[in-house]
């Protein structure tokens, strides 16, 4: 089934669409169909042809020797490059691929790889984080079905819980607390879950709430129990206000608590205010964190 236009190859794969229809015409790379209007239209096993090939012409492949190779050739060279992962692109397009294939087994190695050679945290950064935007920017466009992006999302929330579990931090004394958490309409909290494992190695208690949180739930944990700050990830339009109407709620309805936003969303707002303070992504975080505490 044609499920791919040639745009769609292209922000997959990062292969622009000029080269892709070069590759076709001189090296016979693919047969796509046609739609009545004249449109190619791609399969999946084209899709993964095509990132197969990517991920080898990146390692020094050159591509009038890979067009002439069967899918199970393709498939055999790039297995033979796991052993060899020395880039964290290169990293992130097997991601792609496995996501596309759902491959489980793949994806877990690869970021047992990843881990082993690099760390737990330059993983995240270096990998998961620019794997997520972009899998993320697939989704929202429609390039990816929602199934894969939540595939990879989930299996990289378990490595993240299962590293705050594994960390063993300990509070430093007097340690302030933080409350972590996201709007109701906000599902996508594995950045969150992220902070979360940065406070805690910073020596920071944590309450951790998650998603879907709604804001009277909020008030009423500020009743009941002492928190010192808050942070939260601004990624989805609100769909009856603003990320501002929010942000000012938060500030007036817990007044005393630091509000930490961030998320595209919160990168648009222009409020000020002593209590509020907006980052970017999680250097800026620890940065923050050391010049509050």
């Amino acid at each position: 089934m044609a499920n791919y236009s040639i745009r769609d190859l292209e922000n997959i794969t990062g292969i622009k669409a000029h080269t892709i229809r070069i590759w076709e015409k001189r090296y016979n790379l693919f047969e796509p169909t046609r739609t009545e209007t004249n449109l190619r239209r791609y399969t999946e096993a084209d899709l993964r042809k095509l990132l197969n090939i990517n991920i080898l012409n990146n390692s020094g492949y050159k591509i009038s020797e890979l067009a002439i190779c069967s899918t199970a050739e393709l498939n055999e060279r790039v297995s033979k490059l796991d052993s060899k992962l020395n880039y964290h692109n290169q990293t992130i397009d097997f991601l792609t691929a496995a996501m596309i294939d759902l491959d489980l087994d793949r994806i877990e190695m690869l970021l047992y790889n990843a881990e082993y050679k690099i760390g737990f945290e330059q993983t995240y950064k270096e990998i998961l984080y620019p794997f997520l935007a972009k899998i993320g920017i697939l989704w929202q466009t429609g390039v990816i079905e929602p199934f894969r992006e939540h595939f990879a999302s989930n299996i990289i929330r378990r490595k993240i819980i299962g590293a705050i579990e594994n960390s063993r931090f300990k509070p430093r004394h007097n340690a302030p607390t933080a409350v972590l958490f996201l709007p109701e309409h906000e599902l996508h909290e594995l950045g969150l879950l992220y902070y979360e494992y940065l406070l805690k190695r910073e020596g920071f208690k944590t309450i951790y709430l998650g998603q879907i949180v709604p804001f009277i739930n909020l008030v009423e944990l500020a009743k009941l129990t002492r928190f010192d700050l808050m942070i939260c990830s601004l990624t989805m339009p609100f769909p009856k206000s603003t990320p501002e109407t929010y942000i000012e709620a938060l500030l007036k309805d817990l007044p005393g608590k630091k509000i930490l936003v961030t998320g595209m969303a919160a990168q648009q707002v222009s409020l000020s205010a002593e209590n509020l303070h907006i980052f970017k992504n999680p250097d800026a975080l620890i940065e923050l964190l050391n010049a509050l505490y």
